[in-house]
């Protein structure tokens, strides 16, 4: 009886939910390498569009065997500092990834979408407006340069260009 009852717990335990959707193990491993802590260094472009040096960090976070969190912190040197989270998930149904990037300057969330292609994780926002009437769209990149390295590149497009907002490159 007792094993009879092991074995009943572990079959309901272990079942698939029917409401929810399968989990998407490959496509969410291959984010596997943005998890962790990180250190970085590289550019960004301050307001003007002048070069400026930053440092940053991030920390990489699966969670609910689902969503990848990715905390991260910019200082863009002169005491400005940015912090935020980009939560991103594989969305089976629509066979792309899915993420959400809220941060300290922003009071509205970001919603982008993406594909992995080899290396590279490159995911575009929603149409985004920075400022009242300045709406833009966002390219976000993510290469995996080791299992303890990866780099990271924004960029905004201005028109029908895209403009580089911020490099950076991150270690274990």
């Amino acid at each position: 009886m007792l094993t009879s009852l092991a074995l009943v717990s572990v079959l309901i335990t272990s079942a698939q939910d029917p409401m929810m959707p399968p989990l998407p193990k490959a496509e969410l491993d291959a984010l596997s390498f943005l998890t962790g802590r990180f250190r970085g260094t590289g550019t960004g472009s301050d307001p003007t569009g002048k070069a400026i040096k930053m440092t940053g960090s991030s920390n990489g976070v699966m969670e609910f065997d689902r969503w990848l969190n990715l905390e991260a912190m910019y200082d863009m040197g002169g005491g400005e500092k940015l912090a935020g989270r980009f939560s991103v998930t594989y969305n089976a149904s629509k066979k792309r990834y899915d993420g959400v990037w809220c941060d300290n300057v922003s009071e509205t969330p970001m919603k982008a979408s993406g594909y992995m292609e080899g290396k590279y994780l490159v995911m575009f926002s929603e149409e985004f407006e920075m400022m009242p009437g300045a709406k833009t769209i966002f390219k976000i990149v993510y290469s995996k340069e080791s299992s303890r390295a990866y780099n990271f590149s924004i960029k905004m497009k201005s028109e029908d260009a895209w403009v580089p907002l911020m490099a950076m490159n991150y270690k274990k």
